[in-house]
């Protein structure tokens, strides 16, 4: 994780694709962060992580 200082939790999680790349949004009040993944199950494990570490107060999906 590379900015780890506002990464506190809770925030919301969104997982899409965009072009080839897919992309994990993560929000915390007004600050949003994007961050692109080569990969659906590169993102997805990401996400997880989030998950177990309890950072995620919802999660936002998107049928891809």
């Amino acid at each position: 994780m590379s900015k780890t200082d506002w990464r506190k939790g809770p925030f919301d999680v969104e997982l899409y694709p965009e072009g080839e790349r897919y992309i994990v949004r993560l929000r915390k009040g007004y600050i949003i962060e994007k961050m692109r993944f080569i990969n659906r199950r590169c993102a997805s494990d990401y996400v997880k992580a989030l998950k177990k570490r309890s950072l995620v107060r919802k999660e936002l999906r998107l049928d891809c």
